[in-house]
């Protein structure tokens, strides 16, 4: 069951009750807490929708650090981690809604713990991070928010590209 962490600290945060106009959920879950993780038969599916997909992405990024003896020597390793929790939550509740405010303040939490697994396995600075994202987002057009479709950003391409040439 995924339930908030702290209801207190995320109403405050959001600034808005849970179940905006928008929000539908994601993948079989719906637009308000709590979201039952047996909604979803595929559990593939519920894991990628939900931060306890995060938090299993980032254990088995330290047990391959154990695992692989990443950066026992002096060669450089490489580990790529992908995240995307962020992207469903999104894209399923909003990024200003409950949800994504727990994910960010569960994510924010499972980081701090990684890269301190990573400071007492790696040694603190003996690794670099890379951090990147897919796309940026806007309120939901349902909660008062907007959205450039193809055929806007199609037309500024055409003017900008008139103009310069």
């Amino acid at each position: 069951m995924w339930t908030p962490f702290d209801p207190v600290k995320i109403a405050k945060l959001a600034g808005v009750a849970d179940a905006r106009p928008g929000e539908v959920g994601e993948l079989g879950f719906g637009p308000t807490f709590p979201h039952d993780l047996g909604a979803n038969q595929n559990a593939a599916d519920a894991l990628i929708t939900v931060p306890l997909g995060n938090t299993l992405a980032l254990e088995v990024a330290a047990a391959a650090i154990t695992g692989e003896q990443l950066g026992a020597d002096a060669i450089p390793d490489l580990l790529v981690v992908s995240l995307s929790v962020n992207d469903f939550v999104g894209h399923g509740w909003g990024h200003e809604s409950w949800e994504a405010w727990d994910e960010m303040l569960r994510l924010d939490a499972d980081l701090a713990k990684f890269l301190a697994a990573l400071d007492a396995k790696v040694g603190a600075g003996r690794w670099a991070m890379i951090a990147t994202s897919d796309h940026g987002a806007a309120p939901m057009p349902a909660a008062g928010g907007w959205r450039i479709t193809y055929e806007q950003v199609q037309a500024a391409a055409n003017a900008a590209a008139s103009a310069e040439f």
